[in-house]
């Protein structure tokens, strides 16, 4: 049984963190460059470390790097080197296992009775379009050939091992997050072959309750790789939560024919401005947060057991998240 599995068997849920580029702005760090959070990596790592410890003290059961938008393209048009590309790279995946060891440490000697289980870390993979720092992961209308996808992916695993293999602790699952189309689904099955020890989970990016942000067809895209065995969830982020609940019921069934976890962490559920290119932030913040802690509990209710935040969502929604699920998995017993 994979671990993600074992941890839901466990506890019964599994909170997954939140958008970690949101926290890093509340905290005052100015996000607006191509590498987006990645730009920390070079100018203050510590931010991102302490980022992941916020997510965990809040409640996350699996956290994700800060390689999302990390690509050695993006590095080297900043200046660095290829050695120096790589190694940032690699800082991101080191930063997020020095946050969970130091964590766990920390914390797993508390009252059995409250106890968390040993929390999972979980490497960004983020799309492809990603890298062009231009959204087009939220279109899936990039011209790249599968070929060229297949490398992008494996070339960034394969950086990202190479720096973590003096390292004693290695990621838990790899995160192909923010898919917006079955070509590049089709791309990443091909790159797991090549890392057949590798766990993974794939969701997508979609702009309604039935399609993916290219359009493809959500039902197509998690059918397909709910047959990969390699993957062990399939669900949907950076999507409005008004769509959870339609493209759940599209995917548990997949999910459940195949013994995997359908997983969903979408938006806070506030505007895109897409022509200011800023969110349209909301007049009552705790309102939000209690309406997406109640379609929390109707997610669960569903049957989706792996639930987190993506854009937007911060340590206080997370909290939200696991409160909500702590209780309805007593009220269950």
């Amino acid at each position: 049984m994979d671990c993600l599995s074992i941890l839901i068997n466990q506890q019964g849920f599994c909170v997954i963190d939140g958008g970690l580029a949101t926290l890093l702005e509340l905290h005052g760090h100015n996000l607006k460059d191509e590498l987006w959070s990645a730009k920390l990596l070079y100018e203050n790592p510590q931010a991102i470390k302490n980022a992941h410890l916020e997510y965990l003290d809040s409640g996350a059961d699996v956290i994700i790097s800060s390689s999302y938008q990390a690509s050695l393209k993006g590095f080297f048009k900043k200046g660095f080197s290829e050695d120096q590309s790589k190694t940032l790279l690699g800082l991101s995946a080191e930063l997020i296992l020095e946050a969970r060891n130091e964590w766990w440490t920390k914390n797993q000697s508390k009252d059995p009775n409250t106890q968390r289980i040993r929390p999972l870390v979980a490497i960004s993979m983020g799309a492809f379009g990603a890298s062009l720092a231009d959204g087009s992961e939220f279109r899936g209308d990039y011209s790249a050939t599968e070929e060229e996808l297949v490398e992008y992916h494996s070339e960034k695993i394969e950086l990202i091992l190479n720096k973590l293999k003096n390292n004693d602790t290695k990621p838990d699952l790899w995160a192909f997050e923010t898919i917006p189309c079955l070509k590049e689904l089709q791309a990443i099955t091909k790159v797991l072959l090549k890392f057949p020890t590798l766990k993974a989970w794939i969701s997508f990016s979609c702009k309604d309750g039935k399609s993916t942000c290219s359009g493809d067809s959500f039902e197509k895209c998690v059918e397909f790789a709910c047959k990969i065995d390699q993957i062990v969830a399939v669900g949907v982020n950076c999507t409005s939560p008004e769509y959870i609940s339609e493209l759940a019921d599209i995917g548990l069934p997949f999910c459940k024919n195949e013994n995997k976890n359908f997983i969903a962490y979408p938006n806070s559920g506030e505007k895109w401005d897409a022509e200011e290119k800023k969110w349209i932030h909301s007049e009552n913040p705790q309102e939000d947060i209690d309406t997406f802690a109640r379609n929390t509990e109707l997610w669960y209710e569903k049957g989706v057991k792996a639930i987190g935040g993506c854009c937007q969502t911060n340590t206080t929604h997370i909290n939200s998240i696991r409160t909500v699920l702590s209780l309805k998995q007593r009220t269950n017993k």
